[in-house]
């Protein structure tokens, strides 16, 4: 369990702080993703999209590819499926969209839940791992469609882990799986 500041005495404003916790772990500007120019996103910090595009090899002739080799999906750790869109147009990416799921099954619900803790009169958002998270880190996933292409969302041995978190930006020293990653930035969101 995290529980994070500052308090509200509205429990909808503390979930919501939660929310945008996990929001910017994913998707922010400086943690989840760089900067980007004239009002478009920038460049993702987690390798899912480097890997779909290595794996369906239809990389934009712009895009720099990573210099990662691992095809691992960390994001899933968060929960199954995941829906990747690559924009489409000329002078954008042309990979089709891929759909992530586990291997057994279609869906995988989130081990995280966030809410709003009620103290001293006021809500504070929080943050809680359920019993099992760690099961679901190396979860055996694949796109929809691509039968017999499996792959682990997530490195099994704790060597491998600590050396792919030191190459992906929002786990770089949070620690060495996205969802013990995530705990440590819900509670410390103004190191990014």
């Amino acid at each position: 369990l995290a529980i994070g500041s500052p308090a509200a005495g509205d429990p909808g404003i503390a979930w919501r702080g939660a929310v945008d916790r996990l929001e910017t772990f994913r998707q922010g500007v400086g943690v989840g993703r760089r900067s980007g120019t004239r009002g478009k996103p920038g460049r993702s910090n987690w390798p899912e999209a480097a890997n779909i595009r290595n794996f369906a090899r239809d990389r934009a002739a712009r895009q720099i590819p990573m210099d990662r080799s691992d095809e691992y999906y960390p994001r899933a750790a968060f929960g199954l499926p995941i829906v990747f869109h690559f924009k489409q147009g000329r002078k954008q990416d042309r990979t089709a969209d891929h759909v992530l799921e586990p291997i057994e099954g279609e869906r995988m619900a989130s081990p995280l839940i966030l809410r709003p803790y009620p103290q001293d009169r006021q809500y504070r958002p929080a943050a809680l791992l359920v019993s099992g998270w760690r099961d679901r880190l190396s979860v055996p996933v694949g796109f929809r469609n691509k039968t017999g292409e499996s792959r682990r969302a997530w490195p099994r041995r704790e060597d491998e882990r600590a050396r792919l978190a030191k190459e992906i930006g929002p786990l770089r020293s949070r620690g060495t799986d996205p969802l013990s990653a995530f705990m440590e930035f819900f509670s410390n969101p103004v190191r990014a």
